[in-house]
This record gives C-alpha cells, sequence and structure tokens, in this order.
C-alpha cells in the first residue's frame, strides 16, 4: 500500500433489469443464450427491500443536483426502492474536508467512489478502499465484452489484474472551431482525418490580425493533450519507476508538435497566456480551433455563445485513423460498502447499453462497443442536429498509457517544463532533461518517505 505522504504529492487537475440475480451484462439481455438454461432463481425479495446507496466524488466543485441529473435519478427511477444520496469534498469551516477526513472521523458510509482515471488511484488504493469486482461480475454473469476495451484494459493494469470499478463514461480529445471566425477570413472549414500537419496549415492562414484583434488559429489543453497523447506515451516506467522523458522520443514528437503552432507569427505565447487556451476560445472568442478532452454537449450554443462545430483528433502521420485515449470515469464499489450487491446492479445498469444509449442520446460519449448507440450520440439534442457529434467517440482510440502514482506529479512538472520550452525559455532538449530529473528525484522522495 502506497503512503499517505507519497500520495500528497499526486492531486490531480474528470443490471440487470431488476435487482435479481439475474444473468446480465451491459446490454441488459440474458447473456447465457443456451435455450436449456435453467432460470437463475430470483432474489428479488431480499433485494428489493428499501436501500441507500451513498456516491462520492472527491472533486470540490460539485453538487447534488449535479450528480442526481447525471446519474441519481435515472438510478432511482429504474429503482424506486432504491434512494441516493451523494457526498463530495467541500469546505467547511475554511478546510476542505473530503474522503480522507471522513475517515478519520469515522463517517465514512460510502458505497461507491466516482472517479476520474487520473484519481482513481490516491482515492481508492492509497486510502486502503480497493475491492475486485470479479467475483461479482461472475456471479452475475455480467459480459464485459460489450464494452469498450480500452478503459477496461487501463482499469485492470490500475488494479493489479483485477477489476476495481466499471467504467461509466469517458471522454477524448477532439478539436472544436468556431465557424464564425473561419466565414470571417474565408478560409474553409476542418474534415474528419485530418493530420497535424494539415491543422497547422489551417492555423497560418487564420492567425491573423483585424484591426485591433489578433486572432490565433490554433490553441490546446497542453494538459489534457499529454494525458491522453495519441503516442501513449507514458511518464514512468511501472516496472523501474523511472522516468521516461528522454527515453520515450514520442515525448520529444509531441512536444515539437504543440510548439510549432505558438511559432506561427501572432499566435505567439508568454508565462501569462501560454494556459488560456480555454478562455482564448470561449471567453475572448480569438482561438479559431481548440483541442481539449470534451464531449458533445460542449457544442451547446448557449453556454459560450458561440457557432462551433468539431471534427475528431488531427491524426499524426505515422498513427493514421489513431485518435486520443479514452478519459475515463469509473464507479468503484469500496471494501467497506455493506450493500454490494445492491451497489453492483446499480453500476451494472449505468454500464448497459440500455442506460448508455439514453446518455448517447443526450450527447455523452458512451463506453459500450455497439455500433448503435455510439452512433445516436446527439440524437434528442435540437443543437446537435447537423453537427459532427461523432467527433468526440474517436473510431480507434490510442492504447492506454501505463500509469503510476507519480502520473499526476510527473504531468504537473512536465507541463510547466513543457511552459517554458513553448514560450522559448529553454530548448528541447533541456526540457526533457529537467522533467526526468524532477520526476526521479520526487520519486526517490516518496521511497525515503516510506523507509
Amino acid at each position: 500500500m502506497k503512503t499517505k505522504k507519497a500520495w500528497n504529492l499526486i492531486g490531480l487537475p474528470l443490471l440487470a433489469v431488476s435487482l435479481t440475480a439475474c444473468s446480465s451484462g451491459p446490454s441488459g439481455k440474458d447473456t447465457d443464450t443456451s435455450q436449456n438454461a435453467a432460470p437463475i432463481p430470483r432474489t428479488a425479495s431480499k433485494q428489493a427491500e428499501p436501500v441507500t446507496l451513498t456516491f462520492f466524488e472527491p472533486s470540490s466543485g460539485r453538487s447534488v443536483e449535479w450528480f442526481m441529473d447525471l446519474y441519481g435519478n435515472a438510478i432511482q427511477k429504474k429503482f424506486p426502492h432504491v434512494k441516493v444520496e451523494f457526498k463530495f469534498t467541500q469546505k467547511i469551516n475554511d478546510k476542505n474536508v473530503g474522503l480522507q477526513e471522513m475517515i478519520a472521523s469515522g463517517s465514512n458510509d460510502i458505497d461507491v467512489i466516482v472517479t476520474s482515471v487520473g484519481s482513481f488511484i490516491p482515492a481508492i488504493i492509497d486510502n486502503g478502499l480497493a475491492f475486485d469486482h470479479s467475483e461479482l461480475i461472475k456471479t452475475n454473469k455480467y459480459d464485459l465484452s460489450l464494452l469498450d476495451p480500452t478503459p477496461i484494459q487501463l482499469l485492470q493494469e490500475l488494479s493489479g489484474g483485477g477489476l476495481l470499478g466499471l467504467p461509466v463514461g469517458t471522454t477524448a480529445n477532439a478539436l472544436v472551431y468556431n465557424k464564425d471566425l473561419f466565414d470571417k477570413f474565408g478560409v474553409s472549414y476542418p474534415k474528419d482525418g485530418m493530420t497535424w500537419d494539415e491543422v497547422y496549415d489551417l492555423a497560418v492562414k487564420l492567425t491573423r490580425k483585424d484591426g485591433e484583434i489578433q486572432y490565433r488559429g490554433f490553441v490546446a489543453s497542453h494538459s489534457h493533450v499529454a494525458l491522453v497523447n495519441q503516442f501513449s506515451a507514458s511518464y514512468v516506467d511501472p516496472v523501474t519507476k523511472k522516468a521516461l522523458m528522454n527515453a520515450d522520443p514520442n515525448w520529444a514528437k509531441h512536444s515539437q508538435n504543440l510548439k510549432r503552432f505558438h511559432q506561427i507569427p501572432g499566435n505567439e505565447v508568454n508565462a501569462s497566456t501560454v494556459g488560456l487556451a480555454h478562455a482564448q476560445f470561449t471567453v475572448e472568442k480569438t482561438a479559431a480551433m481548440y483541442v481539449n478532452s470534451l464531449d458533445a454537449t460542449f457544442l451547446n450554443p448557449q453556454t459560450y455563445g458561440i457557432n462551433m462545430d468539431a471534427v475528431p483528433m488531427p491524426e499524426y502521420k505515422e498513427l493514421p485513423g489513431i485518435g486520443s485515449q479514452l478519459y475515463p470515469t469509473y464507479f468503484s464499489i469500496i471494501n467497506t460498502s455493506k450493500k454490494k450487491e445492491a451497489a453492483f446492479q446499480v453500476l451494472a445498469y449505468l454500464t448497459s447499453e440500455e442506460w448508455q444509449l439514453e446518455r448517447s442520446k443526450q450527447g455523452f460519449t458512451p463506453i459500450v462497443k455497439s455500433q448503435a448507440v455510439r452512433s445516436a450520440v446527439g440524437q434528442d439534442i435540437p443543437y446537435l442536429q447537423g453537427k459532427n457529434a461523432k467527433a468526440f467517440t474517436p473510431a480507434k482510440p490510442a492504447k492506454p498509457s501505463k500509469l503510476t502514482e507519480f502520473n499526476a506529479t510527473a504531468n504537473s512538472l512536465f507541463l510547466a517544463e513543457l511552459k517554458k520550452y513553448i514560450i522559448g525559455d529553454i530548448d528541447l532538449n533541456t526540457m526533457l532533461r529537467n522533467t526526468d530529473e524532477q520526476i526521479n528525484a520526487k520519486i526517490a522522495e516518496a521511497g525515503a518517505s516510506k523507509k
């Protein structure tokens, strides 16, 4: 078990059709296709008793309304005997009260933790809450093969071969663009399947000054582009626990690709503006193209007042057809829950084709392989009609990077050095060397703290 001191380095800046012991997978259908299969004994009388399931999300800034709108209301509608409660990290008397504080105070009544892949290790493993769902998957005859294999593979690696939860949702990197700026300057819109070189050429055409306003052709969230990079490059070797910034040449390619966009005259950045991509696209409305981990609901014109559309992540020539990695959200039953069976039925429902189809129609990226579900993205949302909603669901997501307990620390250190490189304060080799040295120092520091 990792020490809390080691994990404090991290802090990353994201059913069955009834509650019976039925044989169901993500499709919500019986997975035993044998015509002579014996019926599964019903245990509904026991499981249908009123039960309260408490969910926890470690991020601050959440709300009960947020969770109920996304998940809770659907759970209670499907299972009328289930009462949903939601807790999250919040500030009380000027102090953050989160999972560790709840555990320390003895008030941990949580059944399921909701976490992004980036905060999965510190939230679940560091706090000693890991519970392998494999036996529940087996006894409920849950069919994992119906889910996208990428988030399952990633979770199995994080779980040491077991399965400490199920993926319920995901995002992926996509390129969104301001159609009005393309129209203003008479430039053709981006297309699906564009290479990074082609996007660079568009960025050159769109980076120009009009009156007193400097327009930028391209901006990106450097953090998200790195975390789900298309090369599947990892920060730290999970076996040797050594940084890989110099050892893996793809980090140099990744960094050089981003820097060239900010060498376009007019698209330069400095220490004050290098991290303002989101504001430049959504608030200032001076950026024509923007890359981040998003879903189709980002295209809502009422949110930012922008006439926009999207295309999939630009492709590297050496990786044709490969999009970004997925950035999944996991629901994990924890080992202290006394309602594991009821909680698993809820998780199975949230990963079923039934529920995933409804979420897909609302513009959210599904985690099931079903082409019918994947093709339904945004069907029920008026503002997505005629939009390229499928851009947010990569046909071929990149394989997941190897994650370790030092991933968030490494990402933070890399971004700090990348900014220096992009604004021209240091060269590429210095950036990679500095990042390697700093990551290795943090790993050594964590190791020393355990002795």
